[in-house]
């Protein structure tokens, strides 16, 4: 949580994990090669272990006791399901976040999204021959850093300066953002 950027209120936090997920598993749609696919999938952890705290633990040890089930899809439909799951959780989050708290049955919605998503990854992570594990340490890496590469957050704490500096990527090319002026 140290990484997840510090914010006000529960729907704000969910709003971010969620759209988070629902970003990353558009990266996931369009990743080439199983390097850039394990980067994305665990970009995708990071944002819904970010999900999952902030649920209710009821909610929590509701789902934590139960099967996941193994999807026996290709690869593919594996990540339009992904896709599909992120997008139906950001549509809660968005209720949450629009409406304010958690009125109704709106968590259990979001922990059954969360539940079907872990589903998913982990018929994934079988299916590329790595794991859950293996992809957090990773992401981890790529975030907090190595000797050999500088870290995205190197500091070990978020802040909104290393992450649009972004350390963990090449430069290739200068981001620019809405509101900003092109370079003269």
């Amino acid at each position: 949580m140290n990484l997840f950027k510090p914010m006000e209120g529960v729907g704000s936090k969910m709003m971010h994990a969620a759209i988070g997920m629902a970003g990353e598993s558009a990266e996931l749609r369009t990743a080439v090669g199983r390097e850039n696919v394990i980067e994305e999938l665990g970009d995708f952890e990071f944002y819904m272990e970010a999900g999952w705290l902030q649920l209710p633990s009821n909610v929590k040890d509701h789902y934590a006791g139960m099967m996941l089930q193994e999807s026996h899809l290709q690869f593919g439909a594996m990540v339009d399901a992904v896709h599909e799951f992120s997008g139906n959780l950001l549509d809660y989050a968005k209720k949450v976040w629009v409406y304010g708290g958690t009125k109704g049955d709106r968590d259990d919605h979001i922990g059954a999204e969360l539940h079907k998503l872990r589903s998913v990854m982990n018929s994934i992570y079988s299916m590329i021959g790595t794991t859950i594990e293996e992809v957090r340490y990773a992401n981890q890496m790529k975030l907090l850093g190595t000797p050999e590469q500088k870290g995205r957050y190197a500091s070990g704490k978020y802040s909104d300066e290393q992450a649009l500096a972004r350390a963990d990527k090449a430069a290739t090319h200068e981001r620019k953002f809405f509101g900003q002026k092109p370079a003269q």
